[in-house]
């Protein structure tokens, strides 16, 4: 080989590790490594059962877009939970008295729809959840106790008449019922799902309920029925003061 031959081969050698290296981040996966906040917060509102914890998420090898997150929780008799990404909020800034009040953290709130993770950056985004079968039923008596309530307001008959309706009262009851949440120990797992990846991301943590959260809990199941009397009955000066429960975790090992 002439030393004119030998330069072009060098010279063709010389692209093979850019193409390489172009070929191997085009297929090349992101790996997510997730982190659970210490102290989780659970409650219940008109809303169904709800768990919301802080989630730390960062991403290896390339970027990535989180698509879903979802929480499965086991109870303490091996019931089981889906509950759904419903939201998730962020820290923008924190706003500086400079005096003894100290400081307010200024929040964005938004509907879950998708959260960027870049490559080797560490995102911590504070995510709500609510229990998906309690969602459909609620749309369910919603829908038709808005119909009877209408019913009722055409025909000039008194408000408070949808009270002593089937419709209501099933309402009612599946506000009365749909605490999942009991006295014992539960395992979540969150699974985490990102565009064009195939691989569920996922972690593990524990926690436990005591006899008196349970009942604090319990507790707002009365304030959700208020809630729905004051959607068709208002009445001035109404509050409701949701109680929640903020239990320690541990993670799977």
């Amino acid at each position: 080989m002439d030393i004119y031959k030998a330069l072009s081969v060098l010279g063709a050698l010389a692209w093979l590790p850019p193409v390489i290296s172009y070929f191997i981040k085009l297929y090349m996966k992101p790996k997510l490594t997730l982190i659970v906040h210490p102290q989780i917060e659970i409650g219940y509102t008109y809303n169904g059962s709800i768990l919301n914890y802080d989630l730390a998420i960062s991403a290896e090898n390339k970027e990535c877009l989180v698509t879903n997150i979802q929480t499965i929780i086991e109870g303490p008799n091996r019931e089981e939970h889906r509950l759904d990404w419903q939201w998730f909020e962020e820290k923008l800034y924190e706003i500086d008295y400079n005096n003894e009040i100290g400081s307010t953290p200024v929040r964005k709130k938004q509907n879950a729809i998708a959260i960027k993770i870049l490559k080797e950056y560490l995102v911590e985004k504070r995510v709500g959840f609510h229990e998906a079968s309690f969602k459909e039923k609620y749309q369910e008596a919603i829908d038709a106790t808005n119909q009877k309530f209408e019913l009722i307001i055409r025909n000039s008959q008194d408000p408070e008449s949808v009270k002593l309706t089937t419709e209501y009262d099933k309402f009612k009851n599946l506000l009365e019922s749909s605490l999942i949440w009991k006295e014992g120990n539960y395992k979540a797992k969150v699974l985490v799902k990102a565009l064009n990846v195939k691989e569920t991301f996922n972690t593990e943590f524990h926690f436990r309920l005591s006899t008196n959260d349970v009942k604090k809990l319990q507790s707002n199941t009365d304030f959700a029925i208020k809630v729905l009397e004051q959607a068709y009955i208002p009445k001035e000066g109404f509050n409701v003061f949701w109680n929640w429960i903020n239990p320690n975790i541990n993670l799977a090992k």
